[in-house]
């Protein structure tokens, strides 16, 4: 990935503050994803177990105004046991790459990253000054700069 800031240095604060903001919306998503990949695949089993429970019966008679109930049934279980593995596939995927991310980071920073942007509750600014005794300046810097290693260690040369 070009580093925008050095070919125009115009549009590199653009470009990263691009990439910052897409770094705070996939903290977002991990937070949501990185529990229900174990339940998704919980359930990809139970589908499957379902498929191999159903028989589909081919015959010679035709069928008058759609297919039969147990054939729908099974194609339509076969339809969302696909979807699910892509899905899960691609939130198994987002999973790693931020975990690979925030090994990057130290305690501290990883807190106050996962504080501000992850969980994004009202008032975090002022706990995290409260539980590390920095200004509120200091805390966003932390973060900035938080996002910054996390953009590179995601995307590359962000």
């Amino acid at each position: 990935m070009l580093y925008y800031g050095k070919i125009f240095p115009k549009y590199g604060g653009i470009v990263q503050e691009f990439y910052k903001c897409l770094c705070k919306e996939i903290l977002k998503k991990y937070l949501q994803v990185r529990t229900t990949t174990k339940e998704i695949d919980d359930k990809i089993t139970e589908i499957s177990d379902r498929l191999t429970n159903i028989t589909v019966r081919y015959g010679d008679e035709s069928v008058q105004g759609g297919g039969r109930n147990l054939d729908d049934t099974y194609i339509n279980n076969i339809a969302k046991r696909a979807m699910l593995e892509r899905n899960n596939r691609v939130n198994k995927a987002l999973v790693r790459m931020v975990e690979n991310a925030l090994t990057y980071l130290d305690e501290k920073e990883k807190d106050i990253v996962m504080t501000l942007y992850a969980y994004g509750e009202r008032g975090a600014v002022y706990e995290l000054m409260d539980k590390y005794h920095y200004e509120r300046a200091q805390i966003y810097n932390i973060a900035n700069e938080a996002l910054k290693v996390l953009s590179y260690k995601m995307f590359g040369d962000a």
